[in-house]
């Protein structure tokens, strides 16, 4: 019995040892892996076309009003409108922030109520009425400072998410 017990804490003391050796450099290939992920500080309309690609969104490349790259996305029953804009005002100035946004008419409805909660409680999304009355909602991304294409796979995720959610939650003021 004292023997088993002996073994059990060499054994314990053996998988100590071997966790504290390759542990920093499991942590340090987990930093190396981030680190060489890539950062977008600015996005094109190739490299948005094929993240939505990979994600398996629906979607159609346009042009703005502007001249502008866009894309026209299927997010269920609804379209969305993914658009590019630029910090400066060249030609050649990259696309530094995105917007997701989506419209639906409301023939008149007041629905403030629900838009109201929607903007109190909501923190990623933003809706509001045109001059018509009729409900948007719409989210920004700036990639001025860097994001990963984690994070632009998860805005585009979250904004699919509420899009799902938010003509029925503004329905019933919620």
């Amino acid at each position: 019995m004292k023997r088993t017990r002996e073994m059990l804490v060499a054994g314990g003391i053996v998988m100590a040892c071997i966790a504290l050796l390759l542990g920093p450099q499991i942590s340090h290939g987990q930093r190396k892996a981030a680190a060489t992920e890539q950062t977008y500080h600015s996005l094109s309309a190739n490299q948005a076309a094929t993240i939505l690609t990979d994600m398996g969104v629906a979607h159609v490349q346009d042009v703005d009003s502007m001249g502008d790259p866009m894309f026209v996305l299927t997010l269920g029953d609804d379209k969305a409108l993914l658009l590019f804009y630029k910090s400066g005002t060249d030609e050649a100035d990259p696309y530094t922030s995105i917007q997701l946004h989506t419209g639906w008419k409301t023939d008149g409805k007041d629905l403030s109520r629900g838009v109201n909660t929607w903007n109190r409680k909501k923190r990623f999304t933003r809706a509001w009425y045109d001059d018509e009355r009729d409900l948007h909602l719409e989210a920004d991304l700036d990639l001025a400072g860097g994001v990963t294409r984690q994070g632009i796979e998860t805005f585009i995720s979250r904004y699919t998410k509420d899009v799902g959610v938010f003509p029925v939650f503004v329905l019933v003021g919620n």
